[in-house]
């Protein structure tokens, strides 16, 4: 039996990855983990609009951690930006292979379509998760399978499918 594979993003919030993320699994038939459905369904259930960091990544670990006991493959529609090393250690202990789509795209392009789907933060919030996004890229950038930039962006769910198409098929 192949090992089951995981597809993950890096990347500014706002760059597209739930659209990619979305294409893929209705391509691919393949399921998707999504950090926003779960943020949504903690201030569902608590009936707050704001959320509760210590629920969000209890659920966030224990839905991701029973995904992986399923032993399927699947998206990830969340960045790792920030826990790619955690996130390694658990697809390593799980023995999943993986394939990463990282969007490496400018600020200039980032600003472009904030302007265009709106805002997912403050200034701040998208200053930090840029910075973020460009550490990523230099401790990791060899481990990105594909890189979606400015040049590509409108060609990303084509690109995106095509590469991880012969990805899964090995």
């Amino acid at each position: 039996m192949n090992k089951p594979s995981a597809v993950l993003f890096a990347g500014s919030p706002g760059s597209s990855q739930t659209q990619v993320a979305y294409f893929l699994s209705w391509s691919l038939d393949l399921p998707i983990i999504s950090n926003d459905a779960m943020r949504r369904e903690i201030r569902e259930n608590s009936l707050d609009p704001a959320l509760d960091p210590p629920a969000y990544f209890k659920l966030r670990d224990d839905r991701l951690e029973a995904c992986l006991k399923l032993n399927r493959s699947f998206i990830y529609d969340a960045s790792i930006d920030r826990s790619w090393s955690d996130k390694k250690t658990l697809l390593e202990k799980h023995n999943y292979s993986w394939f990463i789509i990282g969007f490496d795209l400018s600020k200039e392009y980032l600003e472009k379509l904030t302007t265009v789907v709106g805002s997912l933060g403050s200034a701040d919030d998208e200053a930090r998760w840029y910075d973020d996004q460009q550490k990523f890229l230099a401790n990791y950038s060899d481990q990105i399978n594909l890189k979606i930039t400015d040049q590509n962006f409108s060609d990303r769910t084509t690109l995106a499918l095509e590469a991880v198409k012969a990805f899964l098929a090995g």
